[in-house]
């Protein structure tokens, strides 16, 4: 019986994706449709966007999850955008897959830049590639240099596993 119980315990802080962390606004916000074009740009400087910021959302691990590549972030970023009525996300911190997690997290603020006349045009250094084809590529790229990962650590603990008991006989 207490095995049952710590297992429900473990389970319960498993989570699936990722956990979303919003500034500026609330969650209840639906009025918006989750369902619009949003340009993406990367680490742009806010005085050059010249745009209303109206919001913040961040994207994190919940511990042990595994639907949280940034294809899945990006959807996120893209649905919030469109809830809070911003045509623009500008992720300013990333956060790629590593040995401490498994999950791409980043921060970005959404923003409704006014097109048309008079609007400024952001340098193309800033922007992000959010098409299917390049974030595709770097998540696979992401599971590829954690599975090398995995599996140096596997190796560096078989050879400890058997240099130590050597290492000890002497």
């Amino acid at each position: 019986m207490k095995s049952v119980i710590i297992a429900i315990v473990f389970l319960s802080f498993i989570g699936c994706t990722h956990i979303i962390l919003r500034t500026g606004y609330s969650n209840d916000n639906t009025n918006r449709n989750s369902n619009c074009d949003v340009k993406f740009l990367r680490d742009a400087p806010v005085d050059t966007i010249n745009g209303k910021l109206l919001g913040k959302v961040r994207v994190t691990d919940s511990g042990f999850s595994f639907a949280c590549g940034e294809d899945d972030a990006l959807e996120i970023f893209r649905k919030e955008a469109c809830r809070v009525g911003a045509n623009t996300v500008n992720i300013i911190d990333e956060k790629r897959p590593d040995i401490v997690s498994s999950c791409y997290r980043a921060t970005a603020l959404l923003i409704s830049i006014q097109n048309g006349a008079g609007s400024p045009e952001i340098p193309s250094a800033y922007s992000h590639s959010a098409d299917s084809t390049s974030v595709a590529k770097r998540v696979k790229e992401d599971h590829q240099r954690n599975a090398t990962i995995i599996v140096s650590c596997i190796l560096v603990g078989i050879l400890c596993g058997v240099m130590v008991p050597i290492i000890m006989m002497r």
